[in-house]
């Protein structure tokens, strides 16, 4: 998006880089506002970070961002082919922590439910990650003893610690 600001819309490279910097920040600190639409949020989000002057570029950069994000998590083939194959012997959870309407969005986007016996968003449990009711809560919808599980995660502070 910084490359597209930069080279489309004029703003110096420092500038711009600054900018999407401002918003990924916001993006992470910022929970959804209930108030409003996901894609309005994060519009929004988008206009609180923009230069007065390209304020108006808000709802183009959040099309172009969404786009992108979803062309750069998509699984790759290898990836896709893992997941079916472990699913033939074994029956496969996410538990993500987040805000329901964003998790729940990218969830549907990489059509993960097609890879996944459970999924849980924590947002909509009254746990998150690292507390282990949620592992139980998973455990418990598959039907799987927890000594008969493994978990495997991307983040050491938020999964397990």
């Amino acid at each position: 998006v910084a490359d597209l600001l930069h080279r489309e819309h004029g703003l110096s490279r420092e500038l711009a880089t600054e900018t999407t910097t401002d918003y990924l920040t916001a993006f992470r600190r910022c929970p959804d506002n209930p108030d409003m639409a996901l894609a309005q949020w994060r519009s929004q989000l988008w206009q609180d970070v923009l230069p007065v002057t390209h304020k108006h570029l808000a709802s183009e950069l959040y099309g172009r961002w969404l786009e992108w994000r979803y062309r750069y998590l998509a699984l790759p083939a290898e990836l896709q082919t893992m997941l079916q194959t472990l699913r033939l012997q074994y029956l496969l959870g996410i538990i993500t922590n987040g805000p329901t309407a964003a998790q729940w969005e990218k969830i549907d986007r990489l059509a993960l439910n097609k890879y996944f016996d459970c999924i849980l968003v924590s947002s909509d449990l009254p746990w998150a990650k690292p507390d282990r009711n949620i592992f139980y809560a998973a455990c418990h919808y598959l039907g799987v003893p927890p000594g008969q599980c493994v978990m495997i995660g991307d983040k050491l502070e938020t999964d397990i610690q």
